[in-house]
């Protein structure tokens, strides 16, 4: 870093992306000070060609990045586009480095989906692909536990467990992950968040990788861990039944108006069915929220299969690849 008390120029592209530099006397870049990491360094493989960290303990290809876009802005102000023909990492007449993370079977969810397709032990370490198309499933393998400069010769399995092609043509490459990450995207101006003591659910800690062994990789360890608090989501909805009244508490969730009505005097407490037809309306996950087939996250509101419209086409590609082209009056809607 260097000595003289040049003021520090700040660049920010979104949340949690800043780059702190000193420019020289003719306002081009000296030195790149501080740079975010933020969905870029740590979240892949380093490139082969420019791996490690540097004397501060930075990765040298993301200084490379912040470099880049901190030049681009200065030729902007200046009414010039920067155009970058190859990163610093790429060499001419080799292929870009793909978008590979290394990641951790560090939860049941993680570990029995990746054990569809490779044999993998818990808290084992594997590589995943980033395919050009989202749609796509990701190819896995075996981590090496190397700079996967010869990637290619990897034991690579697609979504069904088959063997697997990896190359540039069916991965993402870092150079446009870089260039995407520069990208600046719209801030969320969300200014409130709403907590619910009633639907607080207090467990003990997380050990779900363990639990998963102990009962099967594909089961429901909810069970196995303590549970100090249920919480209350039943009382939740009963008196928010009462609250906006059984009509309006009816037509919005679809529950009967007989049942609204009961709800709302008191008479009665909701059914299990109906307190997660409400919070999931409301969009609330909790233990019974069901996960996606596709990628496995939580699907939110009634009615639904799948968490997204990508989810939905994903699968459906998927079921015309394999041979079955039908589809369901319900996962049409969802």
């Amino acid at each position: 870093m260097s000595t003289d008390r040049r003021p520090l120029c700040g660049l920010v592209i979104g949340v949690k992306r800043y780059e702190l530099a000193t420019l020289d006397d003719a306002g081009d870049l000296l030195e790149v000070v501080e740079a975010t990491e933020h969905a870029l360094g740590g979240s892949v493989v380093d490139p082969p060609h420019m791996a490690g960290h540097d004397s501060e303990g930075n990765r040298r290809w993301t200084r490379e990045v912040a470099a880049v876009a901190l030049r681009r802005e200065i030729a902007r102000s200046r009414g010039i586009s920067l155009v970058v023909p190859l990163w610093p990492w790429e060499r001419a007449g080799e292929a870009p480095f793909p978008s590979i993370s290394r990641v951790q079977a560090a939860t049941p969810e993680t570990l029995a989906a990746t054990r569809r397709r490779i044999d993998l032990r818990p808290f084992g370490l594997f590589v995943e692909g980033h395919t050009r198309r989202e749609s796509d499933a990701a190819p896995v393998a075996i981590d090496p536990g190397t700079d996967l400069a010869e990637y290619e010769l990897l034991d690579w399995r697609d979504g069904r467990g088959e063997p697997a092609t990896v190359d540039g043509s069916v991965l993402d490459n870092l150079g446009g992950k870089a260039h995407r990450w520069l990208r600046p995207r719209p801030i969320d101006d969300r200014t409130e968040v709403v907590v619910v003591p009633e639907l607080i659910r207090r467990v003990g800690k997380a050990g779900g990788i363990i639990e998963a062994e102990i009962v099967s990789p594909d089961a429901d360890t909810s069970g196995v861990r303590a549970v100090y608090d249920q919480g209350d989501a039943a009382g939740f909805v009963a008196r928010h039944a009462s609250a906006i009244g059984p009509r309006s508490f009816s037509r919005r969730y679809g529950v009967p108006l007989d049942t609204a009505k009961s709800l709302s005097s008191g008479r009665k407490q909701p059914s299990k069915a109906t307190v997660q037809r409400v919070l999931r309306a409301m969009r609330v996950e909790t233990s019974e929220t069901p996960s996606c087939p596709a990628d496995g996250r939580p699907v939110l509101g009634t009615g639904k299969i799948y968490c997204s419209p990508t989810c939905r086409a994903a699968a459906r590609k998927q079921r015309q690849r394999d041979g079955g082209g039908q589809t369901t009056r319900v996962e049409a809607a969802s």
